[in-house]
């Protein structure tokens, strides 16, 4: 996949597929949508307050806010139950070039002389997750815009094979040499 650009280009078109037809998204996206509706209708009757005559009762507006409310609140309620069903796969899959650059980084990286650790830790920067069946095996990759873009940041960072500096391990103090 690395070196032919064809399947590149096929994973990330499939990926993009996938997620416009995935009907979760596309039901936060409705909710998302009734959620702007009601703070509307919320902003405009706090207008409608503003402007009400004194003599003119507020409480059937106030009614109409209160059960404005409550639905916003179970909106919210259904919001977040569906983002958990998604277990934050919540991403749009990365632009053609960042995915064409991600890709270029990786296999540059991929063909040094690596270790079975370094290698380990390259490789989970490009697969979510790989299914063995009976008779066949599914690989999963990463194609969301924020990895993709946060993973090549780091790929291209010179200090991707260090191992991360422990704040335990570093000195905290300031000295002036040896005296």
């Amino acid at each position: 996949m690395i070196q032919s650009e064809q399947m590149a280009k096929k994973l990330l078109a499939q990926a993009k597929g996938i997620d416009k037809k995935d009907p979760v998204k596309a039901e936060i996206r409705r909710y998302q949508n009734r959620k702007i509706n009601i703070d509307r209708k919320l902003e405009m009757l706090t207008e409608r307050l503003t402007e009400l005559p004194k003599e003119v009762s507020a409480k059937p507006l106030y009614g109409k806010m209160s059960n404005l409310q409550k639905q916003k609140e179970e909106i919210d309620r259904l919001l977040e139950e569906k983002r958990k069903e998604l277990k934050g796969l919540m991403e749009v899959p990365v632009d053609t070039e960042n995915w064409k650059e991600f890709l270029k980084v990786f296999g540059e990286i991929f063909k040094r002389h690596l270790s079975v650790e370094q290698q380990t830790k390259l490789i989970k920067k490009l697969i979510f997750k790989i299914e063995l069946g009976a008779k066949d095996l599914k690989i999963h990759y990463f194609v969301g815009d924020d990895h993709i873009k946060r993973e090549l940041a780091d790929l291209a960072s010179s200090s991707f094979f260090w191992p991360k500096m422990r704040p335990a391990t570093c000195s905290s103090s300031l000295t002036n040499g040896g005296r």
